[in-house]
């Protein structure tokens, strides 16, 4: 129930956010802007359990906090284990967090936030089948939902097995929740560079570097030696300042391309196409998900494995190690890679973008101009 909301919520957002603004960069920063606040909420999600476990562990073991942050690498361990064992405080916060913080901006966001006007061309409304007719003629948006489909599919693999990839493979499972951190911090800030350089250079010429970023640094992964932690979230840093500009960029080319709809049909239809989108994104991302575990499984990756224990008779081996590895860096980074061939001619650009929509205003002045003069009017 809580994903049906969510699907039911997020396909009116994203929709929304395509058309508060006409501009090629201003939407760019819209999305850009919305993927930070996400990610900062998934920030904040994963530092609440953390400060929890903190706060109950420094209460029942008599520690100070200064005790702690003295001997970090020896206590994170008991901090983990207090989290783990204490679900009842840690679900309270995260209710409490989340029946405040959803309302609110909720409420902001429907106050302040105006639906702007439109210019509608008014036509007979195509049925659904019409309607998904003319998506498929619309070559940019079929381009960007290949990208995003198969960007999304390599972006669940990596979901799938990071905990596995940080638990086994580095043997540093008790800073998980300390990488994620680093990890989504990293992507809120990076969003900044990337948005700044989609207004420099394009849209789908930022996408072409976010995917080559990535993968290079990606291609490091497996080779990282077990117990360098500090190595690895170097690595992740680099990686993951990539993470927000991979859903912003292409939800901002996505908004342009409607436009081309709107140019046809007179109709603006962001939310059917924003409904395909995020239809395909959650499909891609159950797929990718799926294709991940059963490629580790099949290579006999025991995820209950002693960690002390890898690359011995009771534990994993060493083969199905790389094979975690691989699935989590290198084979996502090619499923990314399948995007380039897509978007390296992408056709709508910055020029062509406010020609449509140039052609989209001038016909809506001239059917207010005509419906003013109508007889009887």
């Amino acid at each position: 129930m809580i994903y049906l909301a969510f699907t039911i919520v997020q396909l009116p957002y994203m929709a929304w956010g395509a058309e508060l603004s006409t501009g090629y960069n201003d939407r760019t920063r819209i999305t850009g802007r919305r993927e930070q606040f996400h990610y900062f909420g998934v920030v904040v999600a994963t530092a609440l359990p953390l400060v929890a476990g903190t706060l109950i562990y420094l209460s029942s073991s008599g520690n100070t906090l200064g005790d702690l942050l003295a001997n970090v690498s020896e206590e994170l361990g008991a901090v983990m284990a207090a989290r783990a064992g204490n679900p009842g405080p840690i679900l309270e916060w995260m209710f409490i967090f989340v029946a405040v913080i959803l309302p609110t901006t909720v409420f902001i966001a429907v106050v302040f936030v105006h639906e702007p006007d439109q210019l509608v061309i008014p036509r007979r409304k195509p049925s659904f089948l019409a309607s998904l007719k003319v998506i498929r003629r619309n070559g940019p948006f079929v381009r960007l939902i290949v990208c995003y489909t198969v960007s999304a599919i390599g972006g669940a693999m990596t979901g799938a097995l990071s905990f596995f990839f940080v638990k086994h493979c580095i043997n540093a499972g008790e800073w998980y929740s300390v990488y994620l951190l680093v990890y989504y911090v990293a992507s809120v800030v990076g969003l900044f560079f990337w948005m700044w350089l989609a207004t420099r250079i394009g849209k789908h010429r930022t996408f072409i570097v976010l995917v080559i970023w990535y993968s290079v640094w990606a291609s490091f992964i497996p080779f990282i030696p077990e117990g360098w932690f500090g190595v690895f979230l170097f690595i992740m840093v680099n990686k993951g300042c990539t993470e927000g500009a991979m859903l912003a960029l292409p939800a901002s080319m996505a908004a342009d391309a409607v436009d081309i709809d709107s140019a046809r049909t007179g109709e603006q239809r962001a939310g059917l196409y924003f409904s395909v989108w995020g239809m395909l994104l959650k499909g891609g991302v159950a797929l990718g998900g799926a294709i991940a575990l059963f490629v580790v499984g099949i290579f006999g990756f025991d995820p209950t494995a002693d960690p002390n224990l890898a690359r011995t008779p009771d534990g994993n081996s060493a083969t199905s190690l790389m094979v975690v590895a691989i699935s989590y860096s290198i084979i996502p980074a090619c499923f990314k890679f399948i995007a380039l061939p897509f978007i390296w001619n992408y056709p709508l650009t910055e020029e062509r973008q406010v020609r449509i929509r140039k052609r989209l205003e001038q016909r809506g002045v001239r059917v207010s101009a005509s419906s003013s003069t109508a007889p009887g009017g």
